[in-house]
């Protein structure tokens, strides 16, 4: 974050976020998501079983991953108020 916003969320009394351990989860999910994207568009192609079934299994992954982080996000909304 700049220099500013942080000045400002310290003046206002706010908690300062720490997002320091937040960059490998990201990076495991954009790859996660570059790979459904290229096997989608293989099955879009070739309509073969060889690239829907793998599609099929990571969207489903990706799928139970958003549910997961958004749990544990809700639970920690109402942890935090």
């Amino acid at each position: 974050m700049p220099e500013e916003v942080m000045e400002f969320i310290k003046q206002s009394g706010q908690k300062v976020p720490d997002i320091k351990g937040m960059a490998t989860p990201v990076m495991a999910l954009g790859v996660l998501l570059i790979l459904v994207s290229l096997l989608g568009c293989a099955t879009a192609k070739m309509k073969t079983p060889c690239f829907a079934i793998p599609f099929g299994l990571t969207t489903c992954l990706f799928g139970l991953i958003l549910l997961i982080i958004a749990f544990v996000s809700l639970a920690m909304g109402t942890v935090l108020d």
